[in-house]
């Protein structure tokens, strides 16, 4: 697609397609795309006057992958298609899809709609990717606010990690709110879980004395 300030988007002429991409692109830490920032191919004429025009630099979404990544996962070595139908039969559909509320109208709705249209062409099977979906709460910053990092309320989780341990935290977050409810983070509440892993430890073994949570086992 092409946008001129006259008449506004229009699609690339067909005897102009295929739209080949750069090569000479200069990928930077902005989240941007690079053809944004390349400084010649954006630029295009339109289709109707002629004029200067832009082309679109936005060309592929990431939900194009995320929506039918779970058929590749079926087979990542797979050269013949893309899956393996062996793997497929065996493994598909998706028994449970769990994702935050978001997902039912986002992600989970692309997925379907790529299941529907690859079923449409004799790709896939049945009618839906997935049989059921199950939303988890969220977990939310100590301001009872979504995590974000432009709200300065984001809990680094390495950090934790290497002061409890990967089990501790891991315990923390499965146990301190409902699964289907979450709740605000509590960095008081994570001292429990540190506790309740040590008094598991140390039904196996003496190494653990009471109060040295440099003795806890640090998996990752």
């Amino acid at each position: 697609m092409v946008n001129c300030e006259i008449h506004g988007w229009n699609p690339v002429p067909d005897d102009q397609l295929p739209v080949e991409l750069p090569e000479d692109v200069e990928w930077r830490p902005t989240g941007e795309s690079p053809l944004k920032l390349h400084p010649t191919w954006k630029n295009t004429t339109c289709p109707v006057c002629n004029g200067p025009a832009t082309r679109e630099t936005d060309t592929m979404d990431t939900f194009m992958c995320s929506s039918w990544y779970h058929l590749r996962y079926l087979s990542p070595k797979y050269d013949k298609g893309p899956f393996d139908p062996a793997e497929y039969d065996y493994w598909m559909p998706v028994d449970t899809y769990t994702g935050g509320i978001e997902h039912a109208t986002m992600h989970l709705l692309y997925t379907r709609f790529f299941h529907k249209a690859l079923r449409d062409a004799g790709i896939v099977k049945g009618n839906e990717p997935m049989m059921q979906l199950r939303n988890q709460g969220m977990v939310l910053g100590e301001d009872g606010d979504k995590m974000s990092k432009s709200k300065g309320n984001v809990i680094a989780p390495d950090v934790l990690v290497n002061k409890y341990g990967a089990d501790s935290v891991r315990a923390y977050i499965m146990f301190f709110a409902r699964w289907e409810m979450g709740a605000p983070w509590d960095s008081q509440g994570i001292e429990g879980a540190v506790r309740w892993v040590k008094r598991v430890w140390t039904l196996f073994t003496d190494s653990a004395a009471d109060g040295e949570t440099d003795k806890l086992p640090r998996t990752r």
